[in-house]
């Protein structure tokens, strides 16, 4: 119901410009910081985030 209801209000406008819903790549590119995170933890290590090119 969330993103049902942030999806209205971002499409009426009724959010003036703020933050609504995530693109499904904003969705891709936050997995591949938390799998970064996650890796870090787990290491105790500094860990590069390797974003991986979607052919367009």
């Amino acid at each position: 119901m969330q993103m049902l209801a942030g999806y209205v209000a971002e499409r009426e406008g009724a959010l003036n410009g703020r933050f609504g819903c995530v693109t499904p790549d904003e969705a891709v590119e936050s997995h591949y910081v938390f799998a970064a995170a996650l890796e870090s933890f787990a290491n105790t290590s500094v860990e590069k985030i390797n974003y991986q090119q979607q052919p367009a």
